[in-house]
């Protein structure tokens, strides 16, 4: 396989990572504004002898944005490295320091995006904790005695809004499925990420071997000629 067919194939996760990177930041910011929002965090109990509060833990929501943001600087670096080395004057020597650069920044990129992804699809899990009455949170009981419940937002949504059942709980389904959307995301884009490097090094490796097939055939026909 030639190596213009390898880098043409590669704009197919570039183009995947760049447009499911896309769709991941816009669900994260939707259901978080969802959660902050419109979703009551102080819920003032008359039956209860305290107030109901609601902390979010960030470090999942943060974790999904970085990994959002980085995958789209990672398509973005894919496709700009795609137009240099579809070059066919790329082969030179003269042109080598310039065609390692933009293959080490893709990979680079690639691998930098494939480890945010992964560190959000960890935290996403890790994020849980065993409270009785609401699965994947923990609370405890503030000295003014509050009820402190700390959760993720996607554990918020899915699991504590709907047991409470409060003015604006009915947004909560929406943040709940748009959470699990952005968690399993994750999945493709780590996918995305593999398949460029892989591309992209494959594609480094087919040029080199032509590139080094050609000089043999020209020292071949050097040596014939004389």
């Amino acid at each position: 396989m030639e190596y213009y067919t390898l880098l043409k194939l590669s704009l197919i996760p570039t183009s995947l990572l760049f447009l499911l990177s896309l769709v991941s930041i816009i669900l994260t910011t939707h259901y978080w504004i969802i959660g902050d929002w419109f979703m009551p965090r102080i819920i003032d109990t008359l039956i209860l002898e305290f107030d109901i509060l609601i902390y979010y833990v960030e470090n999942e929501t943060n974790a999904t944005i970085i990994s959002g943001c980085l995958s789209v600087g990672a398509a973005i670096i894919a496709f700009l490295g795609w137009i240099k080395l579809r070059r066919s004057n790329m082969d030179s020597e003269a042109l080598e320091s310039t065609r390692r650069f933009w293959i080490l920044s893709v990979v680079l990129c690639a691998l930098a995006s494939f480890g945010a992804a992964l560190a959000s699809l960890i935290l996403h899990f890790t994020q849980q904790w065993d409270d009785p009455l609401f699965p994947g949170c923990k609370s405890e009981f503030e000295d003014t005695k509050n009820w402190l419940i700390h959760c993720t937002r996607e554990v918020g949504a899915c699991n504590v809004m709907p047991k409470l059942e409060i003015e604006g709980y009915n947004h909560a389904p929406t943040a709940c499925n748009e959470a699990r959307a952005v968690r399993w995301l994750t999945i493709p884009l780590m996918i995305c990420d593999v398949a460029i490097i892989a591309l992209f090094v494959a594609q480094a490796w087919v040029r080199r071997e032509m590139r080094y097939q050609r000089v043999k055939r020209a020292a071949e026909k050097q040596v014939v000629y004389e």
